[in-house]
């Protein structure tokens, strides 16, 4: 009699240790009888330990049937896990990469796993509670055995780098004014950025002698907003007899 031997398929869930798969089922057999009967079939193969597709296959032969094999499959699949991305606060340092930190929940211990994380601020500026995209992967050898969903921080602040002004005041010969001239050098402008430092300053008397100058430092330029400037409020310089 003709009789067809379909290996057996099932689907699991990758768990970190080898599962497997075995035995048939039978179609054609004839006079009421079961897969009992085939005592000469047997399985082979359908084990596994990661995440993907084994075959079992059925061989064999039986003095009362002619058999027809077909395979059956063992499905792994990947574990699901979720993981978390918290973005830190940064000084202003011209461009729009964020510290990230990842944190898995559901991997199997002892796994091969990490979680790579990645963040960028919507533009470069200081500012507070400003918009980060992130994005994070899985590598590692046990890679393959998990689906991964994250969640992850959405904004963060870049906060202003503070840099310093030495600044200078000449000594002036009496002119009958207050006007006092400064001269001054930035300390800590990031290269290629757009700052200017503007200097203002008075002497605090018009007369003859040793006098206080007080001084008024800014930022101008495309970029200033992304600095804090520590500089003197104030000096001393002579005005000197005509």
């Amino acid at each position: 009699a003709q009789a067809t031997v379909t290996a057996n398929s099932g689907t699991t869930t990758y768990n970190g240790t080898e599962q497997s798969i075995s035995g048939f089922t039978v179609e054609g057999l004839v006079n009421g009888e079961d897969a009992s009967v085939l005592s000469g079939v047997t399985t082979s193969g359908g084990t596994g330990r990661n995440a993907g597709t084994y075959k079992l296959t059925a061989s064999g032969s039986d003095a009362n049937y002619e058999l027809t094999f077909v395979d059956g499959t063992l499905t792994i699949e990947r574990k699901a896990i979720s993981g978390h991305i918290t973005v830190d606060s940064k000084i202003y340092d011209s461009n729009t990469t964020a510290t990230t930190h990842g944190h898995l929940s559901g991997v199997l211990d002892g796994d091969d796993l990490q979680f790579l994380t990645a963040g960028f601020f919507a533009n470069k500026h200081a500012g507070t509670g400003k918009q980060v995209s992130v994005s994070g992967s899985l590598v590692g050898s046990d890679a393959q055995n998990y689906v991964l969903s994250y969640t992850g921080s959405s904004t963060a602040d870049i906060n202003r780098k503070p840099v310093s002004a030495d600044v200078s005041v000449e000594d002036k010969v009496y002119d009958g004014n207050i006007d006092a001239v400064l001269a001054g050098v930035l300390n800590g402008i990031i290269s290629g950025d757009d700052v200017e430092l503007v200097l203002n300053g008075v002497f605090d008397g018009a007369g003859v002698g040793e006098k206080l100058v007080l001084i008024s430092a800014s930022l101008s330029g495309a970029d200033a907003e992304n600095y804090l400037l520590q500089a003197p409020e104030s000096l001393v310089a002579n005005i000197l007899r005509v």
